[in-house]
């Protein structure tokens, strides 16, 4: 999970139900935390607000269930500049 804007953290989500493929969904900051984006300075770990996993029996399942928990997840960042 990438925001668009490096800043600080205010808000982090997952609104959808937890479904036995969403193997993994790991929120790796905090509201009130800076996020740094590799173009303004920051490493790949800065720059993560978490990360999630997903499993299915292909690439076309996969990538469905990867942008459906996409949806589902909320960042929103205050632009510190």
């Amino acid at each position: 999970m990438y925001p668009r804007t490096s800043g600080t953290l205010t808000h982090l989500s997952h609104t959808g139900p937890r479904l036995p493929w969403l193997d993994r969904l790991h929120f790796q900051r905090r509201p009130g935390d800076q996020v740094v984006l590799l173009q303004d300075g920051g490493t790949l770990f800065t720059a993560r607000a978490g990360f999630y996993i997903v499993t299915g029996r292909d690439t076309a399942e996969v990538t469905e269930r990867l942008d459906t928990t996409a949806e589902e997840i909320t960042v929103t960042m205050r632009a510190d500049r």
